[in-house]
């Protein structure tokens, strides 16, 4: 994926050149700045994080906070309704989390790594 990096940075440059481009020739009205538009800064970052990271709960978690906090501020809910909304996402991720670890991270994991590694050693 650190090769895709400099691509998508160049795609997303070009993006920003193309809707500058469209709106100073009035082909089309995109405007950059719309309502919740600082989500982005949450929600961009978090998905690279997903693509990129070994360890993606606290990705997920930013993701959905970035979105839940851009739809209140799209108006679609309260941002009331968010920040209880948002709460309930830490509570499923954490508890999800907990599961999976003890899922993965079994003692019977451990003993059958021992046996991988002491074969690769052979």
């Amino acid at each position: 994926m650190k090769k895709a990096t400099p691509i998508i940075w160049g795609i997303a440059i070009i993006a920003l050149g193309v809707i500058f481009a469209g709106n100073a020739l009035n082909l089309f009205n995109i405007d950059l700045f719309f309502k919740g538009w600082w989500t982005l800064f949450i929600i961009i970052p978090s998905v690279y994080d997903i693509f990129t990271e070994d360890h993606k709960v606290g990705s997920f978690f930013f993701l959905s906070v970035g979105v839940v906090l851009l739809l209140a501020a799209q108006e679609v809910f309260t941002y009331e309704v968010a920040w209880k909304v948002i709460l309930a996402i830490l509570l499923v991720l954490i508890g999800a989390s907990i599961i999976f670890k003890s899922l993965f991270k079994s003692k019977g994991s451990k003993e059958v790594d021992k046996k991988v590694k002491a074969l690769k050693d052979d």
